[in-house]
């Protein structure tokens, strides 16, 4: 919904920079093991040399933006090839879902992921802002099966046709099931990670009925409350991912603002700042029950909606 700075991505990186080299070259080497373990037909043989070669110019977990775009165009989308029995393999599979397994997609959905991208502050759909980015997967653990909370991740480079840069971290975009679902390998504008002077924070989001708002403040009533979503850059957004249809069951919460921005005392503010470790940012997120700097609308689902909501019906903080 709103991109986030690449420069919180590349710090995590630099910070992480031991482990992710591990990740590549334990991926790289199944890969090649992959390789060397199978006797392949020429089409696979031919796309598996050309992605270990890519992955020999460029690191496999941490490539750039840049490096990401140059490398599907080296290397191409995944052609198709048939199911077969892989080796130590019992059933067959397809060749790109043996180079997801080698490259640990699924494995890091459950273990790197989680830590990784509460490190970066993503915890909500980065496509609705309404769920987290969590489902839980029954998985066999010993003797005994056990639900698993699992990150669910989009890619802007889709994993099917892309496999080869299903672990790059620029490529992932943490999303709640139905948004992923919605998408699922179609083309969004929408770029997740961006240079900080490029991101716009009022290229979507909500605007507030203010002849509807006049009316709720007479009648009480949330049915007279309306809001729009707006996206000034990619017509088709709400249509792909039913923004207006998920917001429209949030009345109430819009309702809670308003009654707040009718109410609000500056002495409940004094009152607060009594209390040790308590500074402006808490005390606003203490009065709007959310986020209130657009820059961390990642960290808790609905805080785009209630930001948007808050400046639209006056709530005085610091938005």
């Amino acid at each position: 919904m709103i991109a986030i700075d690449k420069a919180q991505v590349d710090k995590i990186i630099k910070k992480r920079n031991t482990e992710l080299k591990r990740q590549h070259n334990r991926a790289y080497d199944k890969l090649e093991k992959l390789k060397k373990n199978n006797i392949l037909s020429h089409k696979e043989s031919h796309i598996l040399r050309r992605i270990l070669r890519g992955f020999k110019k460029f690191s496999l977990v941490t490539l750039s933006i840049n490096e990401m775009v140059n490398l599907s165009e080296e290397i191409g989308i995944m052609p198709k090839t048939p199911k077969r029995k892989f080796a130590g393999k019992n059933s067959k599979t397809f060749l790109k879902d043996e180079i997801l397994k080698a490259l640990g997609y699924e494995t890091k959905r459950g273990s790197f992921y989680p830590e990784y991208f509460s490190e970066l502050g993503i915890k909500s759909c980065v496509y609705c802002n309404s769920q987290l980015t969590l489902s839980l997967k029954k998985e066999k653990i010993g003797t005994k099966k056990k639900y698993i909370a699992k990150f669910q991740v989009d890619h802007y480079y889709p994993k099917a046709k892309y496999p080869y840069l299903s672990i790059a971290l620029f490529n992932l975009y943490p999303t709640c099931a139905s948004c992923n679902n919605a998408k699922k390998d179609d083309d969004i504008q929408f770029q997740l990670y961006q240079e900080r002077h490029e991101i716009n924070h009022n290229l979507m989001g909500f605007e507030l009925d203010q002849a509807q708002k006049s009316k709720f403040l007479v009648t009480r009533e949330s049915r007279e409350i309306e809001y729009t979503f707006f996206n000034k850059t990619c017509p088709e957004y709400d249509e792909k991912f039913h923004i207006t249809e998920i917001y429209k069951s949030q009345k109430d919460v819009a309702e809670d603002i308003i009654l707040k921005s009718q109410t609000y005392d500056k002495n409940l503010r004094k009152q607060l700042k009594k209390f040790e470790n308590i500074n402006d940012a808490h005390i606003d997120r203490i009065i709007l029950g959310n986020y209130t700097n657009p820059n961390e609308i990642h960290k808790r689902p609905m805080a785009k909606f209630m930001q948007d909501i808050a400046r639209e019906a006056g709530l005085k903080i610091s938005l």
